[in-house]
Order: C-alpha cells, then sequence, then structure tokens
C-alpha cells in the first residue's frame, strides 16, 4: 500500500522553511501532536503536559547556540496554527523516551526502537540508506523536503513532521543518516533533533563530526556520514564523548554502541540490536 505524502519546496529565512513547512503539511502536524498528547505517557512515563514543561528546561540552550532552528520551529509552529511548545516537545522526543534503562522501556502502537543504517561504496558509486521504524501512526506523517537555507545550502529528505529534518542529503556533497542510541550521561543542553539538523547543513563530512560534537549537546547518538568523494564515516557520540569509526566499502549500524570506547556509555543492552546489525553486515557481505 503506497501512502501518499506532502512535497515541500522551499527556500528563504529559516522562519520562512518553517512556515512553508507548516502550511504545507498542517494536517499531518496536527495529527502528530494529538497522538503524542495522548499515548506520551506510555512512550516516556509521563504526560505530555510535563512534556511541556521540562522541555522548555532545554529551550534556552537552543536559543543560545542554534536561534535559526528555533525560528523555524516557531514558523511551523505558527503556520500550522499550534502553540509552539506542543512542537517542541517532539522535537526533544529523544530526551523523553530514550532513556539509559531503555531495555525496561515499551512502545506502543506498533513502535519499535529499531532504526538501521547502511552504505556502501563500490566502483565509484556511494549508496546510504536508512531504515526507520518508528511508530506505524507515523507512516502518513512524512513529507518530502526541498529546502534551501538563506546560505544557499539545499536540503533534501523524506521525514516526518512535526520533527525538523535531521538526516537527508545536502548540496555540498554530504549524506548524513543516524540511529538513537543509549546514552547513559544525558543532561540539560541543545537537544539531539536540533543538533542533528545543523549537521544536516555541514559542508564537508569535517564540519559534520565539529557540529555533532558540539560541547553543549545534551545527549549522545550515531551518525553515519558519506560524501560525493566516497568517503564512508561513523560517529558515536554521548552528551560528553565521541569516537570516529572510518568506514570501508561497507558499514552498518544500528542502536547500540559499537566502538569498544563509548561501552561504559551503554544504556541498551537488548539483543535485539545486536542481532539486527549482525544481520544487516551479512547482507552487506553477500
Amino acid at each position: 500500500m503506497s501512502i501518499p505524502f506532502p512535497h515541500i519546496v522551499a527556500r528563504g529565512s529559516y522562519r520562512e522553511l518553517g512556515r512553508a513547512v507548516g502550511e504545507g503539511a498542517r494536517e499531518q502536524i496536527a495529527a502528530a501532536v494529538s497522538f503524542y498528547e495522548e499515548h506520551f505517557t506510555a512512550m516516556a512515563g509521563i504526560p505530555f503536559t510535563e512534556a511541556e514543561r521540562q522541555s522548555l528546561e532545554y529551550l534556552p540552550y537552543v536559543k543560545r547556540h542554534l536561534p535559526q532552528y528555533v525560528d523555524e520551529l516557531e514558523g511551523m509552529a505558527e503556520a500550522a496554527g499550534l502553540p509552539f511548545v506542543k512542537l517542541l516537545v517532539p522535537n526533544c522526543a529523544e530526551e523523553f523516551t530514550c532513556p539509559a534503562d531503555a531495555d525496561t522501556q515499551s512502545s506502543p502502537h506498533g513502535g519499535a526502537h529499531a532504526c538501521t543504517g547502511v552504505a556502501v561504496s563500490h566502483a565509484g558509486r556511494h549508496v546510504v540508506g536508512h531504515n526507520m521504524d518508528w511508530y506505524v501512526v507515523d507512516a502518513d506523517k512524512n513529507v518530502l523536503f526541498d529546502l534551501t537555507t538563506p546560505d544557499g545550502t539545499r536540503i533534501v529528505t523524506i521525514a516526518g513532521v512535526p520533527y525538523l529534518p535531521i538526516l537527508g542529503l545536502n548540496s555540498h556533497g554530504v549524506a548524513c543518516i543516524g540511529n538513537s542510541v543509549y546514552s547513559n550521561d544525558n543532561r540539560h543542553g541543545v537537544p539531539n533533533v536540533f543538533i542533528r539538523r545543523w549537521v544536516l547543513e555541514a559542508p564537508s563530512m569535517e564540519e559534520a563530526v565539529a557540529r555533532a560534537c558540539f560541547p553543549v549537546r545534551a545527549r549522545g547518538t550515531n551518525y553515519t556520514l558519506a560524501d560525493a568523494d566516497g568517503r564512508v564515516w561513523d560517529l558515536e557520540t554521548s552528551a560528553h564523548a565521541a569516537v570516529l569509526i572510518e568506514g570501508g566499502a561497507t558499514l552498518a549500524h544500528t542502536n547500540h554502541y559499537v566502538h569498544p570506547a563509548m561501552a561504559v556509555f551503554e544504556g541498551y543492552h537488548n539483543e535485539e540490536s545486536r542481532r539486527r546489525l549482525r544481520q544487516a553486515e551479512d547482507e552487506l557481505a553477500a
């Protein structure tokens, strides 16, 4: 079954980009927020109203360090006709739904923390892929984004709303995908979505790594990066640490740390992620 999704093309200021998304995907944004409001306790162990309060504790960090993405999210909320804080909560989602005791958590409505990323470089061609097994009710909330930022950087991706786009390709020839990891050194800082949104615009792999390692980040994540020169890197981060892994002809990553130096930050010990990684690596090697 195919699910139609909006195609949003926009260029301008960050607020204008957000407004274009809010106008073009107003129905999808409203439905997604409604789902979060109804089910957030099952997802994160706290009511949505409490998440609204707690998400505002992260906002000063974003305003101080990455204010352009506050503008983008405010524009989205304005055009969608919703209070800003109701979009802020989903954009702080991992700060609530990816705890270090993730082994004991459950996901409602068919959700699974089961993102798998792969990269392949062969005969001068490079493919980066990402499989996002998220809540099934989000399947019809996806949007094809084609956004050109104020400095002329163009980003293209398919992603859900009301989230800021955090994976895809940019006009500098850099691809960025990623996977949730469950770092145990989380803190108040810039939420993961806002860091990833910034990384998506990076003009080079080196700059992408520098942005991903921003010292005031709230938590960790995993990045798989590739560029038009055929380089493939993986970067594992926690709130305080990071390790860069240079890939070969193939690379795969799921939802746990793989570098020994990051094991001390691991908060997810479920075999499911390890099994999925072995399967991906076996298929890439076949």
